[in-house]
């Protein structure tokens, strides 16, 4: 896990039943800003599409959260407002800025957020923009090549994010998923 520019606030990946959630949260307070589920993609020949987020960081100037979608095989961005001290006054998923990495993708789910409070009564933040485009999706890249990438190509994509990726496994067992809990409301 790795903390913002301002060292405040740090993502969470939770692997839970129906999985693909990405929290943040706010180290000085500890307490929960917002909370996420990424797109869920189905592929051709693809029995049950599944969400699994792998991981989720913070970009060097603290701008967005770059969202590593691993069963969906995706890199998705998360865009942070901030006021004048740093405060994160919004988050944003950006679907806009999805990019696919595998072949004939399809979105079964979109990502979502949700409203509702935290422990301490503070409203979560968090919204939706955007739409998922063709080119983000598509099987081949901008300059019409095949779209190709292997597990050392992603592990540079994914540096670019920062200087070191230190990823951190939230374990969250739970009967049931998260966004079935009474005090929360998905949002699509």
């Amino acid at each position: 896990m790795r903390k913002d520019p301002t060292e405040r606030y740090v993502t969470v990946s939770l692997f839970a039943p129906g999985g693909g959630y990405i929290g943040v949260i706010d180290t000085l307070t500890k307490e929960a800003i917002g909370l996420f589920r990424a797109t869920q993609f189905r592929y051709m020949g693809e029995a049950s599409p599944q969400r699994s987020n792998h991981m989720s960081n913070f970009s060097r100037d603290g701008k967005y959260i770059i969202v590593s979608n691993l069963d969906g095989k995706a890199m998705e961005r998360i865009d942070v407002t901030r006021d004048r001290q740093g405060i994160i006054t919004q988050l944003t998923y950006n679907k806009s800025a999805t990019l696919g990495l595998g072949k004939n993708m399809v979105v079964n789910a979109p990502a979502t957020f949700f409203k509702g409070q935290n422990a301490f009564g503070n409203d979560l933040v968090g919204g939706i923009t955007g739409d998922y485009t063709v080119l983000g999706l598509s099987n081949f890249t901008p300059q019409e090549c095949a779209r190709r990438m292997d597990v050392a190509q992603l592990i540079k994509m994914v540096q670019l994010v920062g200087d070191r990726i230190i990823v951190l496994f939230a374990q969250f067992r739970a009967t049931q998923d998260l966004h079935t809990l009474p005090w929360l409301e998905e949002v699509h």
